[in-house]
């Protein structure tokens, strides 16, 4: 289940209810019915079938449509998509060790954009699942919308999940300056 789809959803639907009540409240004032009505479904109806002027009828609609459409359309904010296209041959592992501890020494070499027309994205470190960085990027990455940017990595990631000499396919996962997951796809990454 796609939790987040879900809180979207929840969130909409609270928008909907609420625009309901506040349409309720509206009518109530410009007739000056006291605002007890709305405790009921029936008070509601009857404030909402009784004789309201068109023009407010029309205004609230208009407005109701306009936001209704306004969500549809832009949705809400997304995060924007990290596009990583791994360079071949240069995607490399090496067991090395981080105070005393063993590590997965990571370098890759690829090309970053972003689809987005806004915001830069700054990238700060880089992990696969079931890691995590424990040395990150000397200066993190920023990725300027609409430019392609070459970009070789590099980061120490604790436990080691691959088999020492040979070759490990994973999809590494970037983080950005709000601390957002963006997964790649999966490479290979040959020992060195």
């Amino acid at each position: 289940m796609n939790w987040k789809r879900v809180g979207e959803d929840v969130v909409k639907a609270v928008i909907g209810y609420a625009t309901v009540a506040l349409i309720g409240i509206i009518v109530a004032a410009i007739k000056r019915h006291e605002l007890a009505l709305l405790a009921s479904s029936g008070g509601l109806w009857h404030l909402l079938i009784s004789g309201i002027p068109l023009w407010v009828f029309v205004l609230v609609v208009t407005i109701a449509g306009w936001l209704f459409l306004k969500l549809r359309s832009f949705g809400w904010p997304k995060k924007p998509v990290l596009h990583v296209v791994w360079e071949p041959g240069q995607n490399w592992w090496h067991q090395g060790t981080v105070s005393g501890r063993p590590a997965m020494q990571v370098g890759a070499s690829a090309l970053f954009s972003l689809a987005n027309d806004q915001f830069s994205l700054i990238l700060t470190k880089a992990y696969f699942r079931g890691t995590q960085c424990v040395v990150g990027f000397i200066e993190p990455i920023t990725v300027k919308p609409r430019v392609a940017l070459r970009m070789n990595i590099h980061v120490f990631l604790q436990p080691v999940i691959a088999e020492a000499g040979q070759a490990f396919k994973g999809k590494l996962i970037f983080v950005d300056q709000f601390n957002r997951k963006h997964e790649t796809d999966e490479a290979t990454f040959m020992p060195r």
